[in-house]
């Protein structure tokens, strides 16, 4: 099962992954590498992770595990796990930007938060502006909700041109759905 950050290292050894995914599939797909040859394997898909899955732990503690039963002749662990464990760092500052990766996997509990005391004047602007939300809400969806109807009222007219008689409606006329589609 493919989980950050995953690689695939091809003979070098060089070490690819993709800033769009961390499926060894996906990453074999977008640098056009060949999983199988002739010979058996020529990629070795790997992981690089941390063992309960908290992306914010230090990297150096992060397990490196081959994700793949049989492997190429060229193969040397070592070798392999180090120049993975460089690609990280550039995965790493690409993959763990932009969002707060400690506050991520630790989260706050705000039931458990002693609430700031607001000031008065705070209070009153925010109870004032519930009012001005309210009664723009509510007018806005009054309106949106009759241009619907009618709408949908005059398509469902439309539907029913063929019939001339109404059973149990007086003297709707030729075309009753007229005023709604006149609208």
């Amino acid at each position: 099962m493919c989980k950050p950050a995953s690689f695939v290292i091809t003979k070098g050894p060089t070490v690819w992954w993709s800033k769009k995914s961390d499926s060894h599939n996906a990453i074999q797909h977008e640098f056009l590498l060949h999983a199988d040859g002739v010979q058996g394997p020529n990629v070795v898909n790997v992981e690089i992770a941390p063992e309960n899955g908290n992306l914010s732990v230090p990297l150096g503690s992060w397990k490196y595990c081959v994700d793949q039963d049989i492997l190429p002749d060229w193969y040397d662990p070592v070798e392999c796990e180090q120049a993975t464990r460089l690609a990280l760092k550039k995965w790493s500052a690409q993959k763990l930007i932009g969002w707060n990766v400690q506050e991520a996997f630790n989260p706050i509990n705000p039931l458990t938060i002693t609430p700031a005391t607001l000031p008065e004047s705070h209070l009153n602007n925010l109870k004032e502006w519930d009012g001005v939300r309210a009664s723009v809400g509510d007018s806005v969806w009054d309106s949106v909700g009759d241009s619907v109807w009618d709408g949908v009222g005059a398509y469902i007219g439309g539907l029913f041109q063929n019939i001339t008689t109404w059973k149990g409606v007086k003297s709707l006329g030729a075309d009753p759905w007229r005023p709604l589609l006149n609208m």
